[in-house]
């Protein structure tokens, strides 16, 4: 323990303080108890009350008291001039630069799950997460161990692990430690079978993918982790409707369903996915449509197709593009001049020089004024009407509700879309409000009402008069 004494002997603090240190400008001194900074002046005389920083930093005009979450700075006679809040503070890099009239206040990447309810935040202590998978549950990783979390930031098991895959119908993968075997887990983590090979995932209609580690081989492994079937190829997808997608070594793409049995004999040098029974392919530079069972449902007569949504599709023919029907039969004399690949019924179009959204009769949905614009997502629409202009968002029938000078968007999904400023990201509502402004590295999906947020690392200058 420490104190202070005079060139006299007296005692001016008894010892008993952790620290006692002179000011730099040797008008006082600070010391430190019980996990409390105090400031006295040359005469002993109190004039910051002890109060819990983690650090001091002084100089000839100023102290500073640094805290987890905010900055205290004082003047030498320990009046208070100001208060800066910011989260997850660097304690050790808070520092006065050279002429001493600013500060410097770096700060670290913080990782909360934030309620958009309540409105609360709870800290993650973790280096990084992944997002929620279909029941909420998130992987967080901290300082090369990764761990389980739900959705309300509960700890699911007391094990860290050196990697993990997140479940997926019910199953995960395991490596406990570099030289242990990896495994396949159910959700008490108890083992259902060790794996011989790089489990990619996830689980989807009770298979999952894995690739070997040295060869062009893919398996799909069942729910026990056996064998299901393997092929040669590079790419892989998850099993739909009972449909996987291939990609072989020679780069052309085919179907096989659960077995692994070709749906036909063909190979496409693309190909899409199912949608309304019906998958584009493009084969010879033409394109066309096939059904499940391989067989070529409208003929490749098109220099491009998009998917199928709520019944037709959009295709390009004689440079120009318009609506078809599952038979292949224009619905309408329309043409368009460009599009963009449509979803849930909505179909981004160009007449002339602007874009507009049309539904799947071809009904306008929104007026041909944009420079782009996306189709509809959870009964939203992001648009544009300048390149460089202002995001504008408009509701299913294609009334304009807000606008915004933001940079980038996301699909709206359970009534929240991600939206992008100066590289960082935040989030609006159904209603057009910011609901979280755009201070963010990286934001999950949201689950619940619960969504996970990243704040950067940072640095505050503040002048300290």
């Amino acid at each position: 323990m420490y104190g202070l004494v005079n060139i006299k002997g007296k005692w001016l603090l008894p010892a008993v303080y952790t620290e006692v240190y002179a000011l730099n400008s040797k008008t006082g001194y600070y010391a430190k108890k019980d996990g409390q900074y105090s400031v006295y002046d040359n005469n002993m005389k109190l004039i910051i009350q002890a109060d819990t920083a983690k650090a001091i930093k002084t100089s000839k005009k100023n102290i500073v008291f640094v805290f987890e979450n905010s900055v205290k700075i004082f003047d030498i006679s320990g009046k208070l001039i100001k208060t800066i809040k910011q989260e997850n503070i660097d304690l050790y890099g808070t520092s006065f630069y050279s002429n001493e009239d600013s500060l410097k206040v770096p700060y670290f990447k913080a990782i909360y799950l934030y309620n958009l309810q309540t409105k609360t935040q709870q800290k993650i202590i973790a280096d990084q997460i992944s997002d929620f998978n279909e029941e909420g549950i998130f992987i967080a990783e901290k300082s090369g161990k990764y761990n389980f979390y739900d959705y309300t930031g509960k700890k699911l098991y007391n094990k860290s692990f050196d990697r993990v895959t997140n479940f997926s119908d019910g199953i995960c993968a395991l490596q406990e430690s570099l030289y242990s075997n990896p495994y396949l887990a159910d959700k008490s983590l108890t083992k259902i079978m060790d794996l011989g090979t790089i489990f990619y995932g996830p689980y989807s209609e009770g298979l999952a993918m894995a690739k070997s580690q040295y060869s062009n081989i893919i398996y799909y492994l069942d729910k026990k982790g056996k064998e299901q079937f393997y092929v040669f190829g590079t790419e892989g997808t998850a099993c739909k409707n009972n449909r996987i997608k291939i990609k072989n070594e020679a780069g052309k793409f085919y179907f096989v369903d659960r077995n692994g049995k070709k749906i036909n004999n063909s190979t496409y040098d693309d190909l899409g996915e199912y949608y309304d029974g019906l998958a584009g392919f493009k084969d010879n530079k033409k394109a066309g449509y096939i059904d499940t069972s391989g067989n070529i449902a409208i003929a490749a007569t098109y220099d491009e197709v998009s998917n199928f949504t709520n019944g037709t599709a959009m295709v390009k023919q004689e440079n120009a593009y318009f609506q078809i029907d599952k038979k292949g039969k224009p619905i309408n004399n329309t043409k368009y001049t460009s599009v963009a690949n449509p979803l849930n019924g909505s179909f981004p179009v160009k007449k002339g020089t602007n874009f507009g959204l049309i539904d799947s009769k071809g009904n306008i949905i929104a007026d041909f004024k944009y420079y782009e614009i996306g189709t509809i997502s959870d009964d939203m629409i992001w648009a544009r009407k300048e390149k460089d202009g202002n995001l504008i968002l408009l509701n299913k029938n294609g009334k304009e509700i807000a606008a915004y000078d933001f940079e980038g968007c996301g699909n709206f999904e359970n009534s929240y879309a991600t939206v992008l400023k100066n590289k960082k990201i935040g989030l609006v509502d159904k209603t057009g409000k910011l609901v979280l402004a755009t201070d963010y590295a990286m934001m999950s999906k949201v689950y619940k009402n619960i969504i996970a947020i990243v704040k950067p690392n940072g640095t505050i200058t503040s002048a300290v008069q």
